[in-house]
């Protein structure tokens, strides 16, 4: 199962937090679905940071927050999750790096 999300475009000054919703993919894993207990996002490409990184109170998804990147520039970021049943599925996120003014 490849997961790939489209995220707005990011201006490099500013400081966002970019969620992911899981709950979809969690639903075809099992009646009840499992939840996420983990989240780990690493940078695959491109020269944005993480900063703040949270599983959502229901544990149906995941927030980081990007920082920095160059205009003109894209990253990707993989977020990789352990559910409360065993499983650790990855999937990626593309945010555009341009200056919004």
């Amino acid at each position: 199962m490849l997961i790939i999300v489209y995220w707005p475009d990011k201006d490099p000054s500013a400081e966002l937090d970019y969620g992911m919703s899981w709950g979809p993919t969690l639903g075809q894993l099992g009646d009840p679905p499992p939840t996420i207990i983990s989240s780990n996002w690493l940078v695959v490409s491109g020269n944005v940071t993480i900063g703040a990184n949270v599983v959502d109170s229901d544990g149906r998804g995941t927030v980081v927050r990007v920082v920095g990147g160059s205009d003109g520039t894209e990253a990707m970021l993989k977020n990789i999750v352990t559910l409360s049943d065993g499983q650790v599925i990855p999937a990626y996120a593309h945010v555009n790096i341009r200056s919004l003014i």
